[in-house]
């Protein structure tokens, strides 16, 4: 689960729902009955405009994109933070989701990452080809399948958008639309619906949408 709230990243983890806090703060807290506790450790950067993801079966969290280059990457374990490989290109907002079972991030609000895709392994980040669209602030995720959906975002002119993406087998390819706008918004896939929550249109409103998928993770309605 990759949650976003107000630009911080609320994580779900093992036995851990923590908050990576944004500004220069390198911080993480944990949720505990409805409170927010702070926890010891530490980013080893500064962050803004980052993204966090569960990995290693819900074991750890991957963590990326630095204040200043939008390209480094911390693991945390549950007991320490570890930094692991850098992006090529920046990904300021471009989110983290998984592609084939690896993680993965799309775009940028920064020049030099529009639309450039990566996916890490064990040996570091991989170039993709370019995803179709520059957009930046949309939600990623991954279906069982191995396919990548991408939801939403804002475009070159800043404006939101109610676009469906997917990549599969290296191909791009245009699903059907959202019924509103959003960016920065909330993605959570449980079974064989995908539901997205807060974010904001251009009227700075949130919609609470849902996409069903049939078993094959076709679309449906939305």
């Amino acid at each position: 689960m990759n949650m976003l709230i107000r630009r911080n990243r609320l994580l779900s983890m093992a036995n851990f729902i923590f908050l990576v806090v944004q500004l220069i703060k390198k911080k993480m807290a944990r949720l505990d009955d409805c409170t927010l506790v702070e926890m010891p450790y530490r980013l080893n950067f500064d962050c803004r405009g980052h993204a966090a993801l569960s990995i290693s079966d819900n074991s750890e969290a991957l963590i990326c994109f630095d204040l200043t280059n939008k390209k480094s990457c911390d693991v945390f374990t549950g007991s320490s933070v570890v930094s692991t490989y850098s992006t090529w290109y920046s990904h300021h907002d471009g989110g983290l989701g998984f592609y084939n079972g690896q993680p993965i991030t799309v775009g940028s609000l920064r020049y030099d990452g529009k639309r450039k895709v990566e996916t890490l392994s064990s040996t570091g980040w991989t170039r993709l080809a370019d995803s179709p669209m520059n957009y930046y602030g949309h939600m990623l995720i991954g279906l069982d399948n191995g396919d990548l959906i991408m939801i939403g975002g804002k475009d070159g002119s800043n404006a939101c958008t109610s676009h469906i993406l997917r990549l599969s087998n290296n191909n791009w390819s245009q699903e059907a639309n959202l019924k509103q706008k959003v960016g920065y918004g909330t993605v959570i896939a449980t079974g064989n619906r995908i539901f997205i929550v807060g974010g904001y249109d251009k009227n700075w409103v949130a919609y609470s949408q849902r996409i069903d998928l049939d078993e094959n993770d076709e679309m449906g309605d939305t």
